[in-house]
């Protein structure tokens, strides 16, 4: 159990809406998905495809301008599939 802000105490189990197949799917397709499936409108952000495989890159060009030798580990925090690791570990 938790307290909030107010003094409400929660449940601090998951909440059910994020174990359903459509949220799964939606998760799957974000971080796996072609791009037609992403954005089938051509007037759509189109870079704001590829996101983890983007930020992974951004991690490694930041690796590199600091000096970190080694990009063999990486920490994945909040990406949900890990799909980010799986690029910078290329």
């Amino acid at each position: 159990m938790s307290s909030t802000a107010v003094g409400e105490v929660q449940d601090d189990k998951p909440h059910p809406a994020y174990e359903t197949n459509k949220v799964l799917n939606e998760y799957l397709l974000f971080h796996y998905g072609h791009d037609d499936d992403l954005l089938a409108f051509p007037f759509g952000p189109k870079e704001a495809l590829h996101f983890p495989r983007v930020t992974g890159e951004l991690c490694l060009q930041a690796a590199k301008e600091h000096n970190i030798a080694s990009t063999r580990r990486c920490l994945d925090l909040g990406t949900s599939v890990k799909h980010v690791n799986s690029h910078s570990n290329k």
